[in-house]
């Protein structure tokens, strides 16, 4: 996660694991990019993700690339 970046914004941190965008799963670092270029800047995503064992859903808005 970058500093000051949309899923920095988000709350999201080092070591969060993200397992799918909108229920669809995310298998691979490559999957996470296309997925997100493949989506309209500044909508809202639901996106499901692990930290510490804990899984979270959390609404994010998209930022432009």
């Amino acid at each position: 996660v970058t500093v000051n970046s949309p899923a920095a914004q988000a709350g999201l941190q080092k070591g969060d694991m993200l397992t799918s965008i909108n229920n669809t799963p995310i298998n691979s670092a490559a999957d996470l990019r296309n997925r997100i270029a493949l989506s309209v800047p500044k909508t809202q995503v639901i996106l499901e993700y692990y930290r510490n064992g804990i899984k979270t859903t959390k609404s994010v808005t998209l930022g432009t690339l």
